[in-house]
């Protein structure tokens, strides 16, 4: 019952990827995929590439699901599913509650903070960071059954899966932190030289893990960037930051959207106001937890404690992409695992004190519907580009069976670049070629345009309709070429 309403709330939350499509560099690695020519060299090139399994999935869809985008979105959509489901039974093993699971798999899988993640058509997102969750969740699962009973098979497995995990998906190094949290919740009340030896112990295997591969990468990690050169750059700003982002995570899109309207402030100054105020409820929280579950405080106080590394991580690796993002964004979907394990300590224990089984479900009821409420905005707002992009490529499909091998044909704007190799993937001769409109083509044709083969299209965004414009060729080539053809 439980794993059924986490699948239905993930359902109601994403169900409208469903109707999207892949967006600009949604559709890159169909084009970059792995090297195949040895398996040394695959497994070299795997090493070395912090996309490694993004593209071995994209080079299974290009021979699998081939130009069905459907296909690709039914498996975000099941794979998100999947993980909102491990997640349930990681905490379920963290905490031993199924009530705590339960709550913090509310708050975690009916979120706006996957959207940038899973629904505006740049699916290299989560192809890149999402799916490493499907081993992530069950690694720290074991590692927390080893924690806890002791039986080294659990341990082996849960090294195994990390490293499977950091291999194909380097972003596995944002959550890293968390399995030195873990060890730190099972340490206590246990406070002494060897307990903190052996925790450092079992701990390094997970580190090395990281730097190992990280060494070999080409990821943003291992550029000539140390930390100190970075804190002395940019260490200034970083507590400000950090704090934006603090709020940003815990504050709904809906309540911070009506403070900005309220107080007349940017989106990333509002957040900082409101870190104060949050900062005092997360204290308040935890303290009544110290006082009524200390079973669980541990678990609750290390989860809030895991926010400052994953935060920091993302602003060294990123902080071009970080420093000021906002809700919805992917580098908030780590830390989000650890603002619903610490809220489904505090709700649980506060439900089943105070609030009663009416209390929880009221709470947990005001929190979807603002969270369905701003998925919901959001959706209708991407849903234009979506619309212009399949109504495109369905057409550039239809004229495929018509042209001639070596047509050029200047593809309606919305496809663009990725949108054009995408149709010469699937739909193009062996000398078609295919442009984006809004390219500055007419200099790099591999020959003189001929209207009587060859093909200008635009897309009309009033009507939601391609528009053929190769009537019009020697006008729009003279315009966008020094050399009229």
């Amino acid at each position: 019952m439980v794993i059924a309403i986490i699948a239905l709330g993930t359902l109601l939350s994403w169900y409208r990827v469903l109707d999207q499509s892949l967006i600009g560099e949604g559709y890159y690695y169909l084009f970059h995929g792995l090297n195949y020519g040895s398996l040394t060299g695959t497994l070299s090139g795997m090493l070395h590439s912090y996309e490694a399994g993004a593209k071995l999935l994209y080079d299974i869809f290009r021979t699998v699901f081939r130009d069905n985008i459907f296909l690709y979105q039914f498996f975000l959509l099941a794979s998100v599913s999947v993980i909102n489901i491990l997640f349930y039974l990681f905490v379920f093993v963290l905490t031993e509650a199924w009530l705590v699971a339960f709550i913090a798999s509310i708050l975690f899988s009916v979120n706006f903070v996957g959207f940038e993640m899973f629904a505006i058509g740049n699916y290299q997102f989560f192809a890149q960071r999402t799916l490493a969750f499907l081993f992530l969740f069950p690694s720290v699962s074991l590692f927390i059954l080893y924690l806890r009973k002791n039986q080294f098979v659990y341990y082996v497995m849960s090294v195994f899966l990390y490293f499977l995990a950091f291999f194909l998906f380097h972003f596995t190094l944002f959550f890293l932190p968390y399995f030195l949290c873990v060890i730190a919740m099972f340490l206590k009340p246990k406070w002494n030289v060897q307990t903190i030896l052996r925790g450092m112990l079992i701990g390094l295997p997970f580190v090395l893990i990281s730097l190992v591969i990280l060494r070999f990468g080409n990821d943003p990690v291992s550029r000539d960037v140390t930390v100190m050169s970075f804190l002395r750059d940019f260490g200034g700003q970083i507590p400000s930051v950090m704090m934006k982002h603090f709020s940003i995570l815990t504050v709904p899109e809906t309540v911070l959207s009506y403070v900005i309207h309220i107080w007349k402030v940017p989106h990333g100054e509002a957040a900082v106001r409101l870190f104060y105020p949050v900062a005092g409820l997360y204290a308040a929280a935890l303290l009544f937890l110290y006082r009524t579950n200390k079973k669980l405080f541990p678990v609750a106080m290390w989860s809030l404690v895991f926010l400052g590394p994953t935060f920091f991580v993302g602003l060294f690796t990123r902080w071009d992409m970080t420093a000021n993002l906002g809700s919805g964004s992917r580098y908030l979907y780590v830390p989000t695992v650890a603002f619903a394990v610490y809220w489904g300590v505090v709700l649980a224990t506060v439900g089943k004190k105070y609030l009663g089984l009416f209390g929880l479900v009221l709470v947990m009821g005001t929190w979807s519907v603002m969270q369905f409420s701003s998925l919901s905005k959001t959706f209708a707002v991407e849903e234009e580009k979506h619309i212009a992009m399949k109504i495109s490529m369905q057409y550039v499909k239809e004229l495929s069976t018509r042209l001639e091998s070596d047509a050029i044909v200047i593809v309606p704007s919305p496809m663009g670049y990725y949108g054009g190799y995408f149709a010469q993937l699937f739909y193009g001769k062996e000398h078609t070629s295919f442009v984006p409109f809004f390219a500055d083509w007419a200099n790099e044709l591999p020959r003189p345009f001929d209207p009587e083969k060859d093909v200008i299209l635009d897309y009309d965004r009033v009507n939601q309709k391609v528009v053929d414009k190769t009537a019009d060729y020697q006008a729009i080539i003279a315009a966008r070429t020094n050399n009229s053809r």
